[in-house]
């Protein structure tokens, strides 16, 4: 068992039990993924692995649920708390002192999964409160997109699996930026080829 499953056995954990029932019954706006839930993946996720899906963090220190961070959103150095509670039907990450927490439930028996944000005015006096928003939503949409990932079956889920935990999440934001680009460049300049070439063959055969 490693340090993050013993904390969610540890009363500690009783905060997020009582913000997920609190939702559960609340207006919280909750947005379906159109994928299955899966509570293996929920467990498994780490507070450094949720900071690195953050698509405009660059980690600079790892320390279990405390990171140092470079927001590139902000351009600003954080020092952030990442404290997560998971069960087989909810999962709820806070991120201290930002005012921020991220929740994942199951919906209609497993079918499908619920995503839904909620926020506190920030602690942190350098943190606009209305980048709130900004951060729920590329996060959620970075988190749905690794779940959809580390469910994919076959080859080819084996392969995005590997790249994304070896390579894209290890990088910093304008890693990823530069390698989008060149991804996109290459893919129209192999178009460009390809019309030339059929082109070439059309004004030669006709």
């Amino acid at each position: 068992m490693n340090v993050y499953s013993r904390w969610m056995m540890d009363t500690s954990g009783q905060q997020f039990r009582d913000m997920m029932d609190r939702l559960m019954r609340s207006d919280a706006t909750w947005t379906e993924v159109n994928l299955p839930w899966a509570p293996e993946f929920w467990t498994a996720l780490t507070p450094e692995t949720l900071a690195r899906l953050n698509p405009h963090w660059e980690i600079a220190r790892c320390d279990g649920e405390t990171l140092d961070v470079h927001d590139h959103l902000l351009d600003e150095p954080l020092t952030v708390r990442i404290r997560m509670h998971a069960n087989h039907v909810s999962w709820v990450a806070e991120i201290e002192p930002l005012g921020v927490a991220l929740m994942a439930r199951s919906h209609a028996d497993g079918a499908n999964t619920l995503f839904t944000s909620s926020g506190e005015p920030p602690m942190q006096a350098n943190v606009p409160a209305e980048f709130r928003g900004k951060w729920a939503f590329f996060w959620l949409r970075s988190l749905r997109e690794y779940l959809r990932v580390c469910g994919a079956c076959g080859l080819s889920g084996a392969f995005w699996r590997l790249f994304m935990r070896r390579c894209w999440l290890t990088m910093t934001p304008q890693q990823r930026r530069v390698s989008l680009f060149l991804v996109k460049f290459t893919v129209i300049e192999m178009i460009l080829i390809v019309a030339l070439g059929l082109g070439y063959w059309l004004y030669l055969k006709f």
